[in-house]
C-alpha cells in the first residue's frame, strides 16, 4: 500500500465515536504509521522483490517483442490511411504523397 494511502486512512479516522467518548486504538494506528521503522517502507510502494524473492515480477522483455510488431503495423496503417485523406486535398503535392506512402 502507497504512503499517502496509508497515512489518509490513518488520519481519517475519527476523534470520537457517535458516543462522544475516544476512537478506540486511534492514538496506536498513528503511532504504528508514523514511527520510524525500516520494515515498513512508505515509498512510492512496497518493493515484494525485496521482501520475498519468489513475489518478485521479472520482466524478460519478450512481451514487448511480441507486441512491437503489432505496434508498428497499426501505426502504418493509420498513417496510410492519414495520406490518403491527405492525397484528396488540392494543396498536397502528387509526388510527396507517393514519397511519404513509400516510406510506410
Amino acid at each position: 500500500m502507497r504512503g499517502a494511502v496509508s497515512l489518509a486512512a490513518a488520519l481519517a479516522l475519527p476523534l470520537t465515536t457517535d458516543s462522544g467518548s475516544p476512537f478506540p486504538g486511534r492514538d496506536l494506528i498513528l503511532f504504528r504509521y508514523l514511527r520510524r521503522d525500516p520494515l515498513h517502507p512508505r515509498g512510492p510502494g512496497i518493493d515484494l522483490a525485496g521482501t520475498d524473492p519468489r513475489a518478485a515480477v521479472r520482466e524478460d522483455g519478450e512481451e514487448e517483442r511480441k507486441e512491437e510488431p503489432h505496434g508498428r503495423l497499426a501505426i502504418a496503417q493509420a498513417s496510410l490511411g492519414r495520406i490518403e485523406e491527405l492525397s484528396e486535398a488540392e494543396w498536397t503535392n502528387d509526388e510527396t504523397i507517393e514519397r511519404v506512402r513509400a516510406l510506410y
